[in-house]
């Protein structure tokens, strides 16, 4: 899961088709930094992030957004009805004095 956390929706996504098959897929890619300054775009630090203090200026800076969601419609068997559901991945790259750490979340949803 270090080496490739997207590994945790692969599995999800090879259990929820298990029996069936994936119908349809749209895949959506986002992406902004701290730089970009337009309306609508660009990443914003919060508080807890961007306040002064101990380190100066703040715990840390998102400089960088970067997201992938996958919408799924996954066949339905024995009668039921198709299932749908979202994952994504994202990263934040995140500078703590000088140091980038990248901080990565997966998830799976399912629509009810």
């Amino acid at each position: 899961m270090v080496k490739n956390p997207n590994s945790v929706l692969q599995a999800a996504l090879q259990s929820a088709v298990h029996g069936t098959s994936l119908k349809h897929v749209t895949v959506l890619r986002v992406a902004t930094n701290h730089s970009v300054v337009k309306a609508g775009g660009g990443t914003a630090n919060t508080a807890f992030l961007a306040a002064s203090g101990n380190p100066p200026g703040g715990n840390a800076n998102a400089v960088r957004v970067e997201a992938t969601l996958w919408i799924e419609t996954i066949a339905g068997t024995g009668g039921q009805p198709d299932k749908e559901q979202l994952q994504y991945t994202q990263l934040v790259m995140l500078d703590f004095n000088g140091i980038h750490w990248p901080h990565v979340t997966v998830g799976t949803l399912v629509k009810q």
